[in-house]
């Protein structure tokens, strides 16, 4: 009796992961794994990140991504990092410093969180695509 030997015929990756070990940033800087697809959720079970695109033309695009009451919405945010939005019928302010690894969200109260960083693999016209989500609570000092 022959025993068959399983043979791999195509292995097909669907996403890069980029893994920047650069010192200097203190914001526990991550790798996140994506695709090319962004989404209007955000990243990971958080209820905001911020989204910052560099592209080969040497323009911005930042975008805040906001999960509230089970519904994904994806809205632009100013060079500055905010964006005044309504989401499940209630008016928010999110702002970013991602400079500073800091954010605050404002929904009949403000909240500042500290943020993380993570760099997702360029896609297309890309040249760099960040992501900035919060990973813990702290005083509101800007």
């Amino acid at each position: 009796m022959r025993l068959q030997t399983p043979s791999v015929t195509s292995i097909v990756s669907t996403s890069v992961f980029d893994r920047d070990i650069s010192e200097g940033f203190d914001m526990g800087e991550v790798s996140v794994g994506s695709d090319c697809t962004h989404g209007a959720c955000p990243e990971y079970n958080v209820s905001f990140d911020f989204m910052e695109e560099v592209w080969q033309n040497q323009t911005y695009t930042y975008t805040i991504r906001v999960n509230d009451c089970g519904q994904c919405i994806s809205v632009k945010a100013s060079d500055g990092g905010c964006a005044n939005f309504v989401s499940c019928g209630q008016k928010q302010l999110i702002c970013v410093d991602s400079t500073r690894g800091r954010g605050f969200r404002d929904k009949g109260g403000t909240k500042c969180f500290i943020l993380s960083r993570g760099k997702i693999a360029n896609c297309g016209l890309a040249k760099t695509t960040q992501i900035f989500w919060p990973t813990g609570k702290t005083v509101c000092r800007w």
